[in-house]
């Protein structure tokens, strides 16, 4: 069934924050199982980060930092999740673009558990793109050049497959632990090869190149279920930057360059949007990331406008 706007706007809060001369800036963002928000922020010119944590009204509870490069500290997060105890997952990039990532986790108070990353450091060698997602019985899947690797509760490996098509942009688990990937490639629509498939070009786009956004769905193995559970062809910029699930495992589609968010069923059908751009009490312009927590209450991490916006469902 089509809902046009299943959700209301509720409010909005700033999350930019300026501290003893540094601007922070949100990034990637969570919520645990009490509703509460974690904000991952850094600086746009030096490694420097730290957490905010909201309630779910806005309400600003406490900052978390610990900024350093040993055991327990960190510079440059890079995305942030949450467990079934409410632990805090963060993938550090380290004090330098050539450093290696870490994986560390946290109580809900900031207080250091372990370095998820240091019993198999052959996975974290070098920088990059890293998402991250822990199921209910607190498996860790992280994805890096594209492949998606998962890890038990203490750091070991399991298992890890490689991304389909393009590059990830995020993951997500749903109730039953499968694996939903969203990626993003570029052709370039003015040379092809023999067969008249476009060649895979790898910088910024250019006037003829076309993007493919698409969210593909595996089990928590990696056996593919739905290859292109969604997919959407455009000549901007990847039109997916976040995904999430409710929890009758709707998907929730937000992109930067995209006017609202779009909303399908754990089959791929699409049922509704959300919201609208601009930079009106209720709009968001650059939507970054996105979340929901277990009452299906939806949060957008608006990085242009520095803050959170918070929509209910209306029945």
């Amino acid at each position: 069934m089509y809902l046009s706007h299943p959700y209301k706007f509720v409010t909005e809060w700033k999350c930019s924050m300026f501290d003893r001369g540094t601007n922070y800036f949100p990034g990637k963002f969570t919520a645990d199982s009490k509703g509460y928000i974690y904000i991952a922020c850094n600086t746009n010119y030096i490694r420097k980060s730290c957490i905010q944590k909201f309630d779910s009204n806005g309400n600003f509870i406490e900052r978390l930092e610990s900024e350093g490069d040993k055991s327990g500290q960190y510079n440059c997060i890079i995305d942030i999740c949450t467990d079934s105890n409410d632990n805090i997952y963060i993938v550090d990039a380290g004090l330098s673009a050539s450093a290696n990532a870490r994986v560390l986790k946290f109580d809900n108070k900031g207080q250091f558990l372990s370095v998820i990353s240091e019993k198999e450091k052959r996975f974290f060698s070098g920088s990059g793109y890293y998402q991250i997602a822990v199921d209910i019985r607190g498996n860790i899947f992280i994805n890096n050049d594209n492949l998606i690797r998962k890890f038990n509760s203490e750091g070991k490996f399991i298992t890890r497959w490689k991304v389909l098509e393009g590059t990830v942009s995020d993951i997500e688990l749903d109730s039953t632990g499968n694996v939903y990937v969203a990626s993003s490639v570029s052709y370039s629509s003015d040379t092809s090869d023999v067969n008249g498939t476009y060649n895979l070009i790898d910088e910024d786009p250019f006037k003829n190149t076309i993007w493919y956004s698409s969210v593909s769905k595996f089990d928590s193995s990696g056996k593919i279920l739905h290859k292109n559970l969604y997919r959407k062809k455009t000549k901007k910029y990847p039109a997916i930057d976040g995904i999430a699930l409710d929890s009758h495992d709707n998907l929730f589609i937000a992109g930067c360059y995209e006017t609202d968010i779009l909303i399908c069923d754990n089959k791929g059908t699409f049922i509704g949007r959300l919201g609208s751009k601009g930079y009106g009490k209720g709009q968001f312009y650059m939507p970054e990331d996105i979340i929901l927590d277990k009452e299906n209450n939806v949060y957008i991490l608006d990085v242009k406008k520095h803050c959170v916006l918070k929509f209910t469902p209306k029945n």
